[in-house]
């Protein structure tokens, strides 16, 4: 669903490509997305949820299934929220582990966000006053007088 509808369903995409708001079509944003990124994904071990999802060695694509629009215009019509596969079904999750970075267990969700500082507070800062060296000494950041 990302970078919307086809360009055939897509209400604004041709204006936005005749004024040169857009530079590429909602398809090519989303063939390019894919093929950037399903070598990524088999590079570290992970399986797309797509059985259709194949390379076309014949254009160097990789080809995807189709998209369900119906679940993407009722999100944007509120008529119901916005689930994950996971979430959808739920045995499918089971048993399954969630990872942060580097592997580790990945942090529980917070029931407040954290604490942040105020933006516009000014920090103090501790400074101390250069002093001159002494006459005669040798010091790298001060000529010695002759």
């Amino acid at each position: 669903m990302m970078f919307g509808p086809g360009d055939s369903d897509s209400t604004h995409s041709a204006q936005s490509m005749a004024w040169k708001i857009k530079r590429f079509s909602n398809d090519e944003l989303r063939q390019k997305f894919v093929d950037a990124t399903v070598p990524q994904a088999e590079y570290l071990g992970l399986k797309i949820p797509d059985d259709d999802l194949h390379y076309d060695a014949d254009s160097g694509h990789y080809r995807f299934g189709a998209i369900d629009w119906q679940e993407f215009y009722e999100v944007l019509e509120r008529q119901r929220p916005v689930q994950s596969p996971a979430a959808r079904n739920p045995a499918a999750g089971a048993g399954r582990r969630r990872l942060g970075a580097r592997g580790r267990d990945a942090p529980t969700p917070r029931s407040t966000p954290p604490r942040r500082a105020p933006r516009n507070r000014r920090v103090s800062v501790m400074t101390r006053r250069a002093t001159q060296p002494a006459a005669g000494t040798r010091c790298s950041s001060a000529p010695v007088p002759g």
